[in-house]
């Protein structure tokens, strides 16, 4: 698995894993009818600070997009970084992707200077909670309600201390 930042030509990659990845992981979440447009959701454009892990074929297997801005950037990252996305496709669920995509973001936070990371999960979605938990990730109220398609969706904040690597 190769982890590296994305760039415009990954766009419509990053969609076809987008959208199996929310079908799978909100399904008895969100509202059936809001998943199933998903199919027509187009590629858009995304934040400078996204990375996408490629298996040893060069098919993209997952993504995560932060509001860091771009990591070879020599301005500093923000003390507070919020990851926005991490997804993974359904079919690779399990096999590491997703830890190793959080742990080069984390490290590249914390080497530009952020001292915490910080994320949003629907607080109905279980396997996501294990496994920002299982990375070291730490509840941190309070919530918030989404609103999706009239239906108000609980979610839940996650914090993680960044180790920032000392400036010379």
């Amino acid at each position: 698995m190769t982890v590296r930042l994305a760039t415009s030509l990954d766009a419509l990659a990053i969609a076809a894993v987008r959208t199996p990845a929310w079908q799978a992981a909100y399904r008895g979440i969100l509202p059936p009818a809001y998943l199933a447009r998903l199919e027509r959701t187009l590629a858009r454009a995304w934040p400078e600070g996204t990375w996408v892990a490629e298996d040893e074929r060069g098919e993209l297997a997952g993504y995560l997009s932060s509001t860091s801005g771009h990591p070879a950037l020599p301005a500093p990252a923000p003390e507070l970084v919020e990851i926005q996305e991490l997804y993974v496709d359904p079919r690779r669920w399990r096999r590491g992707i997703g830890g190793e995509l959080l742990a080069v973001a984390l490290a590249s936070f914390a080497a530009r200077g952020a001292r915490e990371a910080f994320l949003w999960v629907l607080e109905a979605n279980l396997g996501a909670r294990r496994f920002y938990e299982t990375q070291r990730f730490r509840l941190a109220p309070p919530g918030k309600l989404v609103r999706v398609e009239g239906a108000s969706i609980p979610a839940v904040r996650y914090v993680r201390r960044l180790a920032v690597a000392p400036r010379h």
